[in-house]
């Protein structure tokens, strides 16, 4: 997927879309072959991710780590009460005006039509804009052709092996060579008959 302009309206750090366009075509109307986003801290940089990613995806993994969001999804309950006079968003700008629509627009070579997502506002006063539901993310491959530096850090850091090892596999890895690596190390703890049936899968697994 190569992007030609990202636009984004009423969403976390943007406001206005005439504020908040990025054009990566140049004045001959080719596309750029590299971007890079430059600007100091709270100036939006991931903001801008978030807004892609969610718009590809339907969600913002960052958003999904520590207990799937319920860290967040707690402070955000709370600065909602301490603020009960002004209905509270996550995804879409507080400081935005009431009227203008939330959206995320990326437009692509591949296609003639852009992608759009639209934030709906909650239907209820206690609803919120954004589910925390790691069941709603489409279009899984996209982490596999571009990462954050978020999710680069969040790897790294990942404080359990088994889970680091299983997100490097879900993403990068040989599927069959991971099968072949569990079936080894079961193999390797079991001491009975069941061997044997363990053995013959392993034969049994072509690696390429």
């Amino acid at each position: 997927m190569n992007f030609k302009k990202v636009e984004i309206q009423a969403f976390r750090a943007y406001d206005k879309a005439e504020d908040a366009t990025f054009d990566f075509t140049h004045e001959n109307g080719s596309n750029a072959d590299f971007i890079s986003l430059y600007a100091p801290n709270g100036f939006g940089k991931t903001s801008f991710y978030d807004a892609v990613e969610y718009g590809i995806t339907n969600n913002i993994d960052r958003f999904l780590r520590k207990g799937n969001g319920k860290e967040l999804f707690n402070s955000l309950k709370s600065e909602r009460n301490i603020r009960a006079n002004k209905k509270q968003y996550f995804l879409r700008n507080n400081n935005s005006e009431e009227d203008l629509p939330s959206y995320i627009k990326l437009y692509t070579v591949e296609s003639e039509e852009p992608i759009e997502t639209v934030i709906e506002k909650p239907k209820t006063k206690a609803g919120y804009d954004y589910k925390f539901d790691p069941n709603a993310t489409i279009n899984k491959e996209f982490k596999t052709t571009i990462l954050s530096q978020e999710w680069i850090d969040a790897f790294l850091k990942e404080d359990k092996p088994d889970e680091r090892y299983e997100r490097f596999i879900e993403y990068f890895g040989d599927k069959k060579l991971d099968e072949y690596y569990k079936k080894l190390t079961s193999l390797i703890a079991l001491n009975d008959k069941r061997n044997e049936e363990i053995i013959k899968d392993i034969k049994g697994i072509q690696l390429e």
